[in-house]
């Protein structure tokens, strides 16, 4: 690539600290908007995931570069990938819940796919406890956060269900 001139080089420093600017006063400004958008279960599994990621580390309970199959990898991916397929489900919902039956169908794949997860993420919490990787008072409340989530969304999804079956029954 052709080196910027000094003109060029300061126009671009120009750009950046606008950019820069504008996206401070961004969160600023649309914060509410964003919580109007954001379903309240989609935090509580993002808030889980990053506690859940700080207490092992704190802990110290996963060896150095622990392989991906380890349990408690999979436990910290599972509630992660569940979390943001809950998000792609649910946010922007907020308000129209359940969605009509033109967005149900991506809405259900979504809400299996983190269903999904979190059944992998409950099994990978029965790994860490048969193998003793974690203190024992650790697992049964966590496993009672994650199968209320999980009946969360089984519940979103009876509700998604009823809405492709209805639109069936008048198509």
């Amino acid at each position: 690539p052709k080196p910027l001139t000094p003109d060029e080089e300061a126009e671009h420093a120009q750009w950046i600290e606008e950019m820069n600017a504008a996206a401070q006063e961004a969160p600023a400004e649309d914060s509410d908007l964003y919580e109007d958008r954001t379903d309240p279960l989609v935090d509580y599994c993002r808030d889980l995931s990053i506690r859940i990621r700080k207490q092992i580390k704190e802990k110290a309970w996963l060896p150095e570069d622990p392989q991906q199959e380890h349990p408690l990898m999979e436990l910290q991916h599972g509630i992660m990938f569940a979390s943001a397929k809950l998000a792609g489900a649910l946010n922007g919902h907020r308000e129209d819940w359940p969605p009509e039956a033109l967005f149900a169908g991506d809405c259900l794949v979504r809400l299996k796919k983190a269903r999904g997860y979190l059944a992998d993420a409950l099994a990978s919490l029965d790994a860490a406890e048969a193998e003793k990787l974690v203190e024992a008072g650790w697992i049964p409340p966590l496993r009672q956060e994650l199968q209320a989530i999980q009946q969360s969304v089984q519940d979103k999804i009876d509700e998604v269900r009823a809405v492709l079956r209805q639109e069936e029954s008048e198509g």
